[in-house]
């Protein structure tokens, strides 16, 4: 079986219907593949396609094109090629990488856990947009509509004008087999007997084996329901759910902190799966390795002190004292007295007094306290 990404789409011509409604050309662009993933089941392949066939589209090729559908409905391309280019998106740079990524293919992607929940989002808001569209579609349109147990869905058709009678002629599926009902009654629909609507209906539908994707086709005299081409609309089974789930248990877990991780909160205690890190209790943090012109420090060293008492091996050299020159032991200057040793007192060094309490001084840089924890 021939897989493909299917978009939401609506067959037939949009016209805008308020100054705030999404453009023709966005509905067009962004339901054109007949189905509205309004429970989000789609695989991660089928949201990347998705993605990528929007993007890829023609109408926008431009930066501003891209500002458009953004501003009309909420899409935003830039996030999806910059998780895809790994770099912000600019007027400058936007065609370059848009081009990368519309080359690009899920196999060569899927390891991109930024990307994967990128188009994830994207798909998520094309769903959004896609109620907006329907309430402007013209003439004749049609879409499928999955649900979150990947078993049942349903197929919505409907036709606007002065003459809106048209024919389904053919409910058909590859990959596992479908139920189809009208009320209580099996419906078996094919050209050699089609299903006559009038204005509108809705069949509701089921996987017999819901493990298992299939490739639904819906024909109608009016057209088929999915894009021009395209082999028919896939709808994902269990197995691919399964799949994915595990590829997003597998992203979460790689978000976790790993063990080891030193974490500050701002409450008392540490979270669950978290301990309390008493060597970091009144320390601050200081990398393992050796800065320019620093000191190498190893995982566990400690070091610094609160509080610091300066010793003499730490002041800078300097000198005290009080000098004097020789002085007579009386009298004056001038007229110098005798005395029992005579002369004059010699020139000297005298010291000065004591002062200071050697009380250790606060060396510590403006902080703010938190509880340090380390994951389990």
């Amino acid at each position: 079986m021939k897989k493909r990404v299917v978009l939401l789409s609506l067959l037939g011509a949009f016209a805008a219907t308020s100054a705030n409604a999404i453009t023709p050309d966005a509905c067009e662009a962004l339901t054109r593949g007949g189905i509205y993933d309004s429970t989000s089941s789609f695989s991660n392949r089928q949201n990347f396609e998705l993605a990528q066939d929007v993007v890829c589209q023609s109408k926008f090729n431009t930066y501003q094109d891209a500002q458009s559908v953004q501003s009309d409905a909420g899409v935003n391309i830039f996030d999806v090629l910059s998780a895809s280019g790994g770099e912000t998106i600019t007027d400058t740079n936007y065609r370059q990488i848009r081009e990368k990524f519309c080359r690009s293919n899920f196999g060569t992607e899927a390891q991109s856990a930024k990307l994967i929940e990128s188009t994830r989002t994207a798909s998520a808001t094309i769903a959004q947009a896609f109620v907006d569209c329907v309430s402007q579609a013209q003439g004749f349109f049609g879409y499928v509509t999955p649900t979150a147990n990947r078993e049942s869905f349903g197929i919505f058709v409907q036709k606007r004008g002065n003459n809106t009678t048209f024919d389904v002629t053919e409910i058909s599926a590859t990959g596992s087999d479908i139920e189809c009902k009208d009320g209580d009654n099996t419906l078996v629909v094919s050209s050699q007997r089609p299903f006559r609507v009038v204005g509108a209906h809705t069949f509701n539908c089921r996987n017999l084996d819901p493990q298992k994707s299939l490739l639904l086709v819906v024909n109608t005299t009016e057209g088929p329901i999915g894009k021009t081409g395209v082999a028919g609309i896939e709808l994902p089974g269990t197995s691919d759910a399964l799949s994915d789930l595990l590829t997003r248990v597998e992203f979460l877990e790689g978000q976790l902190p790993a063990k080891g991780t030193i974490g500050f909160f701002a409450v008392n205690e540490c979270p669950k799966g978290w301990l309390p890190d008493t060597a970091s209790f009144g320390r601050v943090m200081v990398s393992a390795g050796q800065g320019q012109n620093l000191t190498l420090r190893s995982v566990g060293d400690t070091g610094g002190e609160e509080r610091h008492t300066m010793t003499q091996e730490e002041l800078f050299p300097h000198t005290h004292g009080l000098h004097h020159g020789a002085f007579p032991q009386s009298g004056t200057n001038d007229t110098p007295a005798p005395n029992l040793l005579g002369g004059w007192f010699p020139n000297r060094d005298a010291p000065t007094g004591s002062t200071g309490g050697g009380v250790p001084f606060n060396v510590m840089q403006p902080f703010i306290v938190r509880t340090a924890c380390i994951k389990e």
